[in-house]
């Protein structure tokens, strides 16, 4: 029902161009401005981080989900969502953009966040242990420099039948594991279990 979600944050001009790229469906060729996002608001324009507050707005940031089958519901495949004024995010919910998006290949074309920029000031302020800010809090060229060198050890199909043994291993046991939780009266927490099995995962691959 609900497509993957690629969430990208509109902070600059940068992602403006980047979502604004999306061609309308009457003119393939006539790109649609960034202005003309549909999606929420918020009241006065004030920004729709309300709605994520416990018991007071509707949607939660543990079940994004459920949140993004709404707005794909309201407001179609590409959502513009105004947090506070002057932070947006741009929900995709159509494979086809998703796919658009991580394919670009324009040049100097690079993420540009502000989600880690603490995590980026500790690690670059302690040079005799790490290299980089690394992947996650990295932006523009140097992000690219990074991304592209870890793709090659982990994205090859080489490389993913070599991790598929593994970490298929761990998968199983953590089925085996829910089904051992099963209950007719209630519905497990499996977040914590999930938390769980992306680490082992992980290891397993960069192990």
């Amino acid at each position: 029902m609900l497509s993957p979600v690629l969430q990208l944050r509109s902070t600059t001009a940068l992602s403006s161009v980047i979502t604004a790229r999306k061609c309308s469906t009457d003119n393939p060729r006539s790109p649609r401005p960034f202005n003309e996002m549909p999606g929420p608001r918020g009241p006065f324009g004030l920004g729709n981080l309300y709605q994520y507050i416990p018991g007071i707005g509707k949607y939660s940031f543990d079940a994004l989900h459920e949140s993004g089958a709404d707005k794909y519901a309201r407001w179609g495949p590409i959502v513009r969502e105004t947090m506070v004024p002057g932070q947006d995010t741009v929900w995709l919910y159509d494979p086809d953009d998703i796919a658009t998006i991580l394919n670009d290949k324009t040049p100097g074309i690079y993420p540009s966040r502000r989600s880690h920029t603490a995590l980026a000031k500790y690690r670059k302020d302690r040079p005799n242990v790490y290299r980089t800010a690394g992947l996650l809090p990295t932006n523009g060229i140097d992000w690219w420099k990074i991304r592209s060198e870890l793709q090659k050890g982990l994205s090859s199909p080489q490389s993913v039948r070599n991790f598929l043994p593994l970490t298929d291993q761990v998968t199983k046991e953590f089925v085996a594991s829910v089904k051992q939780t099963e209950s007719k009266d209630s519905v497990p927490d499996f977040m914590p279990g999930i938390s769980r099995l992306n680490l082992e995962c992980r290891f397993e691959v960069i192990s």
